[in-house]
């Protein structure tokens, strides 16, 4: 299953996935634009994520994660393009989010993930739309 989330669903996404996921054990990677692969995290508590829009001239997507008795580790996605919900077959799950400067993954290695986060669109067609008489 993959589920991409619209941009006009990010805050409200955010706020339901952080509170659904808190505690789930993660892995952070990132990837930069030279293709570069880099694990920022591995198998830590996922704390949350959080879109922030303060500055008008570039939205930032927060990704929070932290070991009791360790130091909080942010990862910062600037200008996101994407956020991708991934189930694989293998069972593996993965928050993808594409950004300005590279791609961030985060690998859930707890959790159970409901089928879709967010509503189907709304699919219109002539036939469900009623016809209105001309007077």
């Amino acid at each position: 299953m993959t589920e991409e989330i619209r941009d006009a669903e990010w805050d409200k996404f955010c706020a339901s996935f952080s509170r659904m996921f808190a505690g789930s054990l993660v892995t952070i990677e990132t990837v930069d634009p030279e293709n570069v692969h880099r694990e920022v995290a591995h198998e830590v508590p996922f704390e949350g994520i959080e879109m922030d829009h303060t500055n008008r001239c570039m939205d930032v997507l927060h990704v929070r994660v932290a070991q009791d008795g360790q130091r909080h580790i942010d990862q910062n996605v600037l200008e996101p393009i994407h956020i991708i919900a991934r189930r694989k077959e293998d069972g593996g799950k993965v928050l993808e989010i594409v950004g300005e400067e590279g791609e961030t993954y985060i690998h859930f290695h707890s959790g159970t993930w409901p089928e879709r986060f967010t509503p189907p669109r709304q699919q219109f067609s002539m036939q469900s739309a009623p016809m209105q008489a001309m007077t």
